[in-house]
């Protein structure tokens, strides 16, 4: 279970990245007018927005980090950061999002589901509150 979890994690953070990354390669992606389409909702008025989104961005990427090495810290800093998106979803405003995006969207979306779930609800759960624990049941201490 370990192992899954670890691939789901990391499978997680490279679809964020790409996420994040996106409004950087869209211009290669999408034609002109899906670019204009995407300007009505704000796409590319990076001053806030990639601020924000880089503080939030670091954040998850921290914690996901964390999460990999089963910190007990990262585990509620991932949980608070999934709850705080949830919670200001409604005051972003009206959004307008391309097909691509929308997609990483749905599988970032799913496979934090996924690491919420196993951190929290299954064997996994028990890697976080044993500190400085190998996810190796039959490896030996060194001997000093």
């Amino acid at each position: 279970m370990v192992k899954i979890f670890r691939v789901i994690v990391v499978v997680s953070t490279l679809l964020f990245i790409c996420l994040w990354a996106f409004p950087f390669i869209a211009p290669s992606v999408l034609t002109e007018e899906e670019m204009e389409i995407l300007m009505f909702g704000g796409f590319g008025g990076f001053v806030l927005s990639l601020f924000s989104f880089g503080i939030l961005f670091t954040a998850w990427l921290v914690c996901s980090i964390g999460v990999f090495f089963f910190k007990p810290w990262a585990r509620q800093g991932f949980l608070f950061l999934a709850i705080f998106s949830v919670v200001t979803s409604p005051f972003l405003g009206f959004l307008v999002y391309s097909p691509w995006e929308v997609t990483l969207m749905q599988l970032v979306t799913l496979a934090d589901g996924a690491i919420l779930a196993l951190m929290y609800l299954s064997s996994v759960a028990h890697e976080f509150s044993t500190p400085n624990k190998t996810s190796n049941p039959t490896a030996t201490p060194p001997v000093l």
